[in-house]
């Protein structure tokens, strides 16, 4: 399972990709919510975490841009920031967290939210 970290602080990429690596996931890393958009053109993740302050795109751009195409518009996204989500709706994403995000309850929301696809998938 691959799961795209769309992170410009690096400090935190590192707790995230530490995480998640224990974990047993594939991480693929960006900065920017436009390399995050191409990457995503290319091959999509199994799970987005998204922070929503990036330069060049925003994360709110790249979320919405995500819902308005067919292919991503079931892609589970979990939004991980200090920012407000104005127009996000905590009940449209896989899951919210707030920054600080402990890297252990990281792990564990995509756990769930892997589960939750797989299950969803096999009904």
């Amino acid at each position: 399972m691959t799961v795209l970290v769309v992170e410009d602080d690096p400090a935190i990429r590192e707790l995230y990709r530490a995480a998640l690596v224990a974990a047993r996931y594939d991480v693929v890393i960006v900065t920017d919510g436009l390399s995050a958009l191409t990457l995503i053109d290319r091959e999509v993740p199994d799970v987005v975490v998204l922070d929503l302050g990036l330069p060049r795109v925003s994360g709110w751009d790249v979320y919405r841009d995500l819902r308005a195409r067919p292919e991503t518009q079931a892609l589970p996204v979990i939004i991980a920031t200090g920012s407000e989500p104005r127009d996000i709706r905590e009940q449209d994403v896989a899951a919210f967290l707030r920054k600080p995000v402990d890297p252990d309850a990281l792990a564990r929301a995509v756990d769930r939210v892997i589960a939750h696809t797989t299950r969803r998938q096999l009904s």
